[in-house]
């Protein structure tokens, strides 16, 4: 479920993640259970043009399952002693 600002949270393997979209497209992973605090990661938008006033394709849009292997990459790069990419 997302709030008025279209941030929801998304829990993969035990662990939460808020995400967002900004208006240039980017979408923001913030890790709500990581070990340090405002620790993430972001993914930029697809490189399409779109004319103005139009919708971009349906499959420039990132869904659950996109998000969700970029969060497990992500996870799994983390050093478990550092809380940090290594």
């Amino acid at each position: 479920m997302s709030d008025p600002d279209g941030r929801r949270e998304l829990v993969v393997d035990g662990e939460t993640f808020r995400i967002h979209t900004t208006d240039d497209g980017t979408t923001h992973c913030d890790w709500v259970t990581g070990p340090n605090r405002g620790y993430g990661f972001s993914m930029g938008a697809p490189a399409r043009f779109v004319p103005e006033g139009q919708e971009p394709p349906p499959d420039d849009v990132l869904t659950d399952d996109v998000l969700i292997r970029s969060i497990r990459d992500f996870i799994s790069r983390v050093d478990p002693e550092t809380g940090y990419l290594d």
